[in-house]
């Protein structure tokens, strides 16, 4: 005895598809919505924040310098000894480089980071060290 089973598979397939289509499509529209409520969620108490402020007469905090600048503090610029002079004009690259050669005598060597076989200066260190040496000149 032989039993033949005779469906459309590709109609039950794609009709499993539309449903899941259906289905996915709700839970996207869901949560797409909730995303876009937060949004506006988020933008309205910024807005809430900076009327206030306005109103109150006090000018809004610029935020970018404000990381700028803890960026700064936490991340001192490094400048390899060899570009120096595409940030600031003095000292040219020889005397840059006595004053590493002799960093052990002149007090150079706290603005020296060396990575590897790279020589860095820090450049906040740097203009210490020239205030310091002004300072010394002058007593």
């Amino acid at each position: 005895m032989k039993v033949t089973l005779d469906f459309d598979l590709e109609g039950v397939a794609n009709d499993f598809a539309a449903f899941l289509g259906a289905a996915l499509a709700g839970e996207i529209k869901q949560i797409r919505s909730n995303d876009h409520e937060e949004v506006l969620d988020k933008r309205a108490t910024k807005d809430r924040a900076q009327k206030a402020v306005i109103m109150s007469g006090q000018s809004m905090p610029d935020s970018a310098q404000e990381r700028a600048k803890e960026r700064e503090r936490l991340y001192p610029r490094l400048i390899p000894v060899n570009q120096w002079n595409k940030f600031h004009p003095m000292p040219k690259m020889g005397g840059l480089r006595a004053l590493i050669f002799h960093a052990d005598t002149n007090g150079f060597g706290k603005c020296i980071r060396r990575i590897g076989r790279s020589v860095h200066i820090r450049e906040d260190l740097f203009f210490e060290w020239v205030e310091e040496q002004n300072k010394a000149r002058k007593n």
